[in-house]
């Protein structure tokens, strides 16, 4: 018998009202969180027919993500948080984009780029001015092209100079990169900066990290 799962609008922007449809009458319905429907759809029939996960893990999906707001943060973080921000901003960056950016950089969201290296780390005005002249230094000089390079890799205000240092010379030896050529790479795939692993053909699970990508 047919069984399926339709996520449907639901009365909040970020709920989507799902229902269980089984021989075309709804056997269950609950709320999912919007980030969750595509997962919800691509359910198998055998998951979808378990009352367990009617009744338990659908309702957890429904739970919406915590969600950032630097008026929770304490004072003095959120005045470090605030000194950042600006300093990305007169760089040309809009607030959302650097609210965005700073997120990601610090480990305030997913873990997926980090992987609890850093968790919730107070950015540091200091560090960002520290990647601002090391980009320099590898010819991205202007606001405009540092701006766009954080805005297309926001973990890059995160990373260690001597990390990026490192890979700069290893992007140099393995592709004989000079000068303008160098830039361009960078420009192009600036997550080369943040490679702390090198599998050579035996995945050690960390692609967002590796040197296999360039």
């Amino acid at each position: 018998m047919m069984q399926r799962v339709v996520c449907q609008p639901d009365s909040t922007l970020t709920d989507l009202g799902a229902k269980i449809i089984v021989g075309g009458k709804i056997k269950a319905q609950f709320k999912v969180h919007r980030s969750h429907a595509s997962l919800i759809n691509n359910l198998p029939r055998k998951v979808l027919a378990s009352p367990t996960l009617q009744r338990g893990c659908l309702q957890r999906c429904s739970a919406a993500p915590q969600t950032f707001s630097v008026s929770d943060l304490p004072p003095e973080t959120a005045a470090a948080w605030q000194e950042v921000a600006t300093r990305l901003e007169n760089l040309g960056l809009t607030p959302p984009q650097t609210e965005k950016c700073m997120i990601k950089a610090f480990g305030w969201d997913s873990q997926g780029y980090w992987r609890h290296e850093k968790e919730k780390e107070i950015p540091q005005v200091d560090q960002i001015d520290d990647v601002l002249n090391f980009l320099i230094t590898i010819g991205i000089a202007t606001e405009e092209e540092q701006a766009e390079l954080i805005a297309k890799f926001p973990e890059l205000i995160g990373l260690k100079v001597e990390l990026m240092e490192a890979n700069v010379a290893k992007l140099q030896k393995a592709f004989f990169l000079k000068a303008s050529a160098l830039t361009g790479m960078i420009k192009r795939k600036p997550r080369a900066l943040g490679v702390i692993v090198d599998c050579e053909g035996s995945c050690e699970g960390m692609c967002t990290r590796c040197f296999a990508h360039f």
